[in-house]
């Protein structure tokens, strides 16, 4: 009998608000792959230990609440819901600050390693192939994929689409301030790239997509046409 053929993997890397979720869920869609978006994990983390009253600093603590999520959480690779004990998270886990806890809590070395299964196996499970997106998909969780990708954009239209997507998902929440998003996403940044454990850097071998110019749809079909033609996939 022959074995089951491992699926492709497609790694998209880059900073937060360069519009990753957005963009490879649609991405993921057009070519048949399945979506794994690997911050939503550490942010359900983060919300599930707000709720369980975790210090962010009690790293043994998180690490008991990823083994407990890996028992019991459930990833749907069709619709991308991330359910934990039988309670849907993924309505929890966009405000800026859970943001802030998630970009925390991954800088503890131990809960990345307990995370790390976790990820792999959410791709690995896929039929076809799986496109994830995060901060070291393509440099830690999956260094060996078959096309990675680093996706970027300025700060200022980081900060802008931000808060576009903030309006959209809390309609009634106060107006954004542009400039605050702005210098949090610079704060951000140094925070991300500056930490000890799994910063976010260009893996050597991906393939740089800049979208500070682009509209969403142009960034789809940029992505699909390096996928295209990197690895021959119809899009």
């Amino acid at each position: 009998m022959d074995q089951m053929q491992e699926p492709l993997i497609i790694t998209v890397d880059g900073p937060a608000g360069s519009g990753k979720s957005s963009i490879c869920q649609r991405v993921a869609e057009r070519i048949g792959f399945t979506y794994v978006n690997t911050g939503a994990l550490y942010r359900s983390i983060a919300y599930l230990a707000s709720m369980e009253h975790i210090p962010l600093e009690d790293e043994r603590g998180l690490c008991k609440l990823a083994e407990s999520f890996h028992q019991y959480g459930q990833h749907d690779p069709d619709s991308g819901n991330i359910h934990y004990q039988g309670t849907l998270l993924n309505p929890y886990l966009y405000t800026e600050d859970l943001s802030w806890k998630a970009s925390k809590i991954a800088t503890s070395a131990p809960l990345r390693e307990a995370l790390l299964p976790v990820q792999r196996e959410w791709a690995l499970k896929c039929r076809h192939g799986a496109l994830l997106d995060g901060r070291d998909t393509g440099t830690v969780v999956f260094p060996g994929a078959q096309l990675k990708i680093f996706l970027t954009a300025s700060p200022e239209q980081r900060a802008y689409r931000r808060k576009i997507q903030l309006q959209t998902n809390q309609p009634s929440a106060p107006e954004p301030d542009l400039s605050s998003l702005t210098e949090d996403l610079k704060r951000r940044d140094q925070q991300d790239s500056q930490r000890e454990t799994a910063p976010l850097r260009q893996a050597k071998d991906a393939i740089v997509l800049d979208s500070s110019d682009l509209t969403i749809e142009q960034t789809i079909e940029k992505m699909a046409g390096i996928i295209r033609d990197q690895l021959g996939i119809p899009v």
